[in-house]
């Protein structure tokens, strides 16, 4: 079962300019577990991952990963202390070839090349097309090989914490299937996840526990398994 919370958000407000994007939103992602963010567009979703990877500083409130607080921290210090995103849009270097993308993925770490070739090995054995098109450029790969890429790239740095910002966006079903099916396989070898997914139910069957964000505010929260079954979720979220 999880045990410690590892990230934790304490009352955060975010703001663009004199909008505020996150009306005081607390919420915790425990050790071991996967949590999901469901909620329509604009709701603040991807505003939140941003918030906790520190490209977007929070005008007050508290963010706390592995007992360090880190909502001043920058970005690529954020990366260092485990946490690491796979943005939505599928942004590969797209002059840069599969391999070069995973390299890049890389980059804070310390240990050497030989252990970096470990986990190349392991991305490419999560996703075997990757190792096909190691040479290619990612901006020639299709969309689903480039979320695959985005997703390799991420876990590149070792994170305690993998970030994953609509993975499904825009996929042909039997993509959905692969990535989300690769996504637990992730969790099962020991990564925590925080997923935003606007495929509600395939978010939710994945997930121990989910949060609704609705207009900047968390709306509902629980075991994923319950709010399947929540009549708020179905109407909003299930299609009825």
């Amino acid at each position: 079962m999880p045990e410690h919370t590892l990230l934790e958000l304490a009352d955060v407000h975010t703001f663009y300019g004199v909008i505020e994007a996150l009306k005081g939103i607390s919420m915790e992602v425990r050790a071991g577990e996967v949590v999901t963010l469901i909620g329509s567009n604009g709701a603040g979703k991807s505003t939140t991952l941003m918030t906790i990877s520190g490209v977007e500083r929070p005008r007050a409130g508290t963010i706390t990963f592995n007992e360090r607080r880190i909502e001043k921290v920058n970005p690529d210090k954020v990366v260092k202390l485990g946490i690491s995103q796979a943005p939505e849009g599928r942004r590969v270097f797209p002059e840069l070839t599969v391999l070069e993308n995973l390299e890049m993925g890389a980059y804070p770490r310390r240990d050497g090349r030989r252990e970096q070739q470990k986990d190349i090995a392991w991305v490419f054995s999560l996703f075997p097309v990757l190792k096909e098109r190691r040479k290619q450029e990612g901006g020639t790969l299709s969309g689903g090989e480039q979320q695959m890429l985005t997703i390799g790239r991420a876990l590149m740095a070792r994170p305690k914490l993998l970030l994953l910002d609509e993975p499904s966006l825009g996929l042909a079903p039997f993509l959905v299937e692969t990535i989300f099916r690769t996504i637990e396989q992730i969790n099962k070898e020991g990564t925590t996840l925080l997923l935003v997914e606007q495929n509600a139910l395939m978010a939710l069957n994945l997930a121990d526990r989910a949060y609704v964000l609705e207009t900047g505010q968390i709306t509902l929260s629980g075991p994923a398994r319950e709010l399947l079954q929540d009549p708020r979720v179905k109407e909003a979220y299930l299609g009825g």
